[in-house]
């Protein structure tokens, strides 16, 4: 590690089926009784989902535990967890203002929309 970098527990997913969204994403981590502090599903430029996400965790002991997930089920899919940093999910989430040469509009803010978290048990 080094530098420091306090308040950065990121998770990339890979290989979430195409249909699933924040409210899946976060059903699924549910399961290890973790409840991300922010999912963002990665778009492409048609505005297809790409099969990624980027999680963020509040601390990381949610982390570890949420990377236990790791080869475990989506639906049909198994995905794969990989530990990641604030600065790559921004960038392939293309956030506005935080990639000099991100093209498009962005998607959204990080983590917004979907109401909020917990809901109907």
């Amino acid at each position: 590690g080094g530098g420091g970098a306090s308040g950065e527990w990121f998770v990339r997913m890979r290989g979430i089926p195409f249909h699933a969204r924040e409210r899946e994403i976060i059903e699924f981590f549910s399961r290890t009784n973790v409840l991300p502090m922010g999912v963002s599903v990665v778009y492409n430029q048609r505005d297809q989902p790409t099969g990624e996400a980027y999680v963020e965790f509040s601390n990381p002991l949610d982390m570890d535990r949420a990377m236990s997930l790791n080869k475990d089920s989506m639906g049909q899919r198994y995905v794969e967890l990989f530990p990641t940093t604030r600065q790559d999910a921004m960038a392939a989430l293309g956030v506005p203002g935080f990639n000099s040469n991100a093209g498009g509009r962005g998607g959204g803010g990080y983590g917004g929309g979907g109401g909020g978290y917990g809901g109907s048990g």
